[in-house]
């Protein structure tokens, strides 16, 4: 079944997790609204991390946090 790893406001992101360690994503978001989406793919994204260091550590710490709160769930 589904379980509800988070909620996220308006201005937050998702999908950071997949590109970063060429893993599959693990992880369905659904909307619960209308939603805007902004796709950037992985050779624009790999780009946008080699010129900008400070986003490169930002997104590898909220990775950290999200595969630690998702492994937490799924050991139960």
């Amino acid at each position: 079944g589904r379980v509800r790893v988070t909620g996220l406001a308006a201005d937050q992101y998702f999908g950071e997790m997949a590109p970063l360690p060429n893993a599959p994503r693990n992880a369905t978001v659904v909307a619960d609204g209308l939603t805007e989406l902004f796709v950037l793919e992985k050779h624009n994204f790999d780009s946008l991390l080699m010129k900008n260091p400070a986003i490169a550590d930002k997104l590898k710490k909220a990775y950290e946090l999200r595969h630690e709160t998702t492994s937490r769930l799924a050991e139960g």
